[in-house]
């Protein structure tokens, strides 16, 4: 059984100190953390950017992947480190 939650969540896009460093903050509304009375587990989370060319790079480094670094902190104060690349052209 799939569970496609029957709204979108928005998230704040904040610039950082550095060159390119942007940070995304989501909170995930209370409805789509319990269902029917019981918390639900957060098996995959799918983020979509951009619009035409919103996300675009001037260039593409050598290795044509773009790292990222993700935390996803939750409220009894644990959290998760992800790093990981995507493909770039």
């Amino acid at each position: 059984m799939t569970f496609v939650p029957a709204e979108t969540v928005v998230g704040t896009i904040t610039k950082l100190s550095g060159r390119w460093s942007y940070r995304l903050h989501i909170v995930i509304p209370r409805v789509l953390q319990v269902v029917a009375g019981v918390p639900i587990v957060l098996r995959s989370l799918n983020i979509s950017g951009g619009r035409g060319d919103w996300i675009a790079t001037t260039s593409c480094p050598s290795s044509h992947r773009w790292p990222f670094h993700a935390i996803t902190r939750f409220n009894d104060g644990q959290s998760i480190t992800t790093d990981g690349s995507v493909g770039c052209r």
